[in-house]
């Protein structure tokens, strides 16, 4: 019963504030007085509307991890609810209301006098910037393009003067004369590519199936081959692998086949791009097919 009492009470005084606040924004629009009816569903409406927009404003405090309902809150439920926005400056330290003296219920916003000569003279404050994205290519197929978005490559080593200064022609074994090597020819280490354990039993044991397996064993062996995701790595292998055994086995139709259907498995495959070893792959298949 206390609590049903308050909260009665609660609404009876919510309703008179809203009644004479919805007197006074008549009267600051020129309607001198609005009947009581009328103030009633105005009351009613304005009630009914500032609690949706405080609840559509909590939703963004509460999704922001904060415990305070700001301005911004208020702005962002505004634009959600297709509200007209509201024009100014958001401040960051909290208002200030003060109670009207002759009236207990009514409370109005403290402003502060600004001196009008010391806010012309002041500085302007810096334009915020917008958040902007841009998209550019990171690598393609492994190589970084040389763009002002991508960080600049390593500094070259610097070369000794034993290096810069060229060798003299020598004689080779054979006594063909070696011309001398130049210091601006740059030599790229071969990069070492290591297999897990795994890929390399995946590929034994295929390799090994399509040497000596049966029919059922190489169906089933490419079917692996054309829909397994993680044997990228073992594309210029499997290349490789074709190349040497085509030319090697160029009397042996059946095995030919095997070969045949092992790079098509690698053409069918949705997770395999073949761009980069198609030179390896073209003279074997135009042997096969034309021989």
């Amino acid at each position: 019963q206390t609590q049903a009492a308050g909260f009665s009470l609660f609404c009876s005084t919510a309703s008179t504030l809203f009644k004479e606040t919805t007197r006074i924004v008549a009267q600051s629009v020129g309607i001198p007085s609005i009947s009581e009816p009328i103030a009633n569903a105005l009351a009613s409406d304005l009630e009914f509307r500032l609690r949706e927009l405080i609840q559509e404003a909590s939703k963004f405090t509460h999704h922001s991890k904060r415990d305070i309902l700001t301005t911004q809150d208020i702005n962002d439920a505004l634009k959600m609810m297709n509200v007209e926005p509201l024009f100014g400056f958001n401040s960051p330290e909290p208002m200030s209301f003060r109670r009207v003296f002759n009236n207990p219920d009514l409370w109005y916003l403290e402003d502060e006098e600004i001196d009008l000569g010391e806010f012309i003279t002041r500085s302007l404050p810096e334009v915020p910037l917008q958040t902007s994205w841009a998209a550019h290519w990171l690598a393609v197929e492994g190589v970084q393009p040389m763009i002002p978005q991508n960080p600049p490559p390593p500094p070259e080593q610097q070369t000794t003067e034993s290096t810069k200064s060229k060798k003299r022609p020598r004689k080779g074994p054979t006594g063909i004369v070696v011309p001398p090597v130049d210091a601006e020819v740059q030599v790229v280490p071969l990069v070492k590519h290591v297999l897990s354990k795994e890929l390399q039993l995946y590929y034994d044991k295929v390799t090994q199936i399509l040497i000596r397996g049966t029919a059922e064993q190489r169906d089933a062996a490419l079917g692996c081959v054309s829909k397994d995701a993680g044997i990228h790595q073992l594309v210029p292998y499997f290349c490789r692998f074709v190349a040497a055994e085509v030319q090697a086995h160029l009397d042996n139709v059946v095995f030919l086949r095997a070969l045949v259907g092992l790079t098509r498995a690698l053409l069918m495959s949705p997770h395999i791009v073949l761009d980069l070893h198609l030179h390896q792959l073209m003279a074997p298949m135009l042997t096969c097919v034309c021989g």
